[in-house]
């Protein structure tokens, strides 16, 4: 939740909320979330030959003690520290694997938006689906508490069933009235992250009460792509599928990550950090009476000579390889986990489903039954309300399962690295 909390804090803006024009165009999953990314960073660019900027070295030696009849020795230095032939290999491919962190690092970032996105999605039709079933038992139970009351002041219904088609038609309401509720709060949250309006949303939340309002079906649009996968995650024709975790964005980042820690320790360790040095001297001296002014220019140079293995730079190099390595080891740890969990929720998610569709065909068989002995007298009304009540419960039951099961199926993707 913190993580998502940061998201929102970090690449949030205004202008994502300003209300689109009557004719804006649509937009697909994968353009709002390139709408929330950051802007591409630049390429990284490493200097290849020069270890550090340039330096420049001045000195003056003054002798008054009578050596050299008071002599004096004036230099000047340019010294470049440059890197040997295989720390340029090194900064090289570190220049490589900087910009391949670079795209790993935002793609992480799209893979943890689309998530989101799906989970907001998921939120607006869940209640979507229950708003609309809560509002079909409400109608229902006003034109049967309408016609019991009719059959009550006739006397051919008692006190007590006409209570009861009361008392639920109170209860329906209610929940009718939470659940419109409760979609307009996803609805809020939806608009503040995606920054857009939903179908027939009125602009400044001016929300008719029972105006119809529904997500975009991305969520549904992502299932119908991956009809006829199989439940152990084996891909099928025309679908993007991800049979693994291989390819999740945070197991490829620290990959990335922990092979750059290896190439520093090798480059460490084998002494190619320590820079070759290059100079150029001009030195004058003033020898005083006895001896003639001077000038000379000249170069020196300088090179590292054996390995250092034993040496402060290298065990640091080590240590962070080695965490480097534990964090490789914990986060395929975490992400196979990940993986087998969401394909659980992946199986319970379509076993409830397709339970659920089953006790529904069934229900409706006994509701129809119900409604034709209700109507030829053969039921009281407080039998039929049970049986509506349970129905209409089975009703909602598969809606939210329908909903449930697209969000269980995207996730099992997105753990396998897939993204909008």
């Amino acid at each position: 939740m913190q993580i998502r909390l940061l998201i929102f804090s970090l690449f949030f803006s205004p202008a994502l909320l300003a209300e689109p024009g009557p004719a804006a165009p649509a937009l697909t999953p994968g353009q709002l979330i390139n709408r929330l990314l950051p802007a591409q960073a630049a390429p990284v660019e490493l200097a290849l030959w020069q270890q550090g900027p340039a330096q420049l070295g001045v000195s003056h030696l003054s002798n008054r003690a009578g050596l050299n009849n008071g002599g004096d020795e004036t230099e000047l230095s340019l010294n470049l520290a440059l890197n040997q032939p295989a720390n340029q290999r090194y900064l090289a491919q570190l220049q490589q694997d900087l910009t391949t962190r670079q795209q790993q690092s935002r793609q992480l970032l799209r893979w943890q938006l689309s998530g989101e996105l799906a989970r907001q999605l998921a939120a607006c039709a869940e209640y979507a689906a229950l708003q609309q079933a809560e509002r079909e038992q409400t109608t229902q139970l006003q034109e049967m508490v309408r016609l019991a009351e009719d059959a009550f002041a006739r006397g051919e219904l008692t006190r007590s069933d006409k209570l009861q088609l009361d008392n639920a038609l109170l209860a329906a309401e209610a929940r009718l009235a939470m659940t419109e509720i409760q979609l307009q709060q996803a609805l809020l949250a939806w608009q503040q992250f995606a920054g857009q309006q939903l179908t027939g949303q009125q602009p400044g939340n001016k929300q008719p009460r029972g105006l119809a309002t529904v997500p975009p079906p991305w969520l549904t649009q992502w299932a119908q792509q991956r009809t006829g996968r199989s439940v152990n995650g084996s891909a099928v024709t025309g679908s993007a599928v991800a049979g693994d975790w291989q390819q999740h964005p945070l197991l490829l980042l620290q990959q990335t990550e922990t092979v750059a820690a290896e190439r520093s320790y090798v480059r460490d360790s084998s002494g190619a950090a320590n820079p070759w040095q290059a100079g150029l001297v001009l030195r004058q001296t003033r020898g005083g009476a006895q001896l003639p002014d001077d000038t000379a220019i000249g170069l020196q140079f300088s090179v590292p000579i054996g390995r250092a293995s034993g040496t402060e730079q290298s065990a640091v190099a080590m240590l962070s390889m080695q965490t480097q390595q534990q964090k490789l080891a914990e986060t395929l740890r975490l992400v196979r986990q990940q993986w087998f969990d969401a394909k659980a929720r992946y199986q319970s998610a379509l076993l409830q489903q397709q339970a659920s569709q089953q006790q529904l065909q069934y229900s409706q068989h006994i509701q129809q039954a119900a409604d034709a002995a209700l109507k030829a007298g053969e039921m009281r009304s407080s039998e039929w309300l049970r049986l509506f009540l349970q129905h209409s419960e089975l009703k909602k039951s598969a809606a939210t399962a329908e909903v449930r099961l697209q969000l269980a199926a995207f996730e099992f993707d997105q753990a396998g690295g897939l993204t909008w």
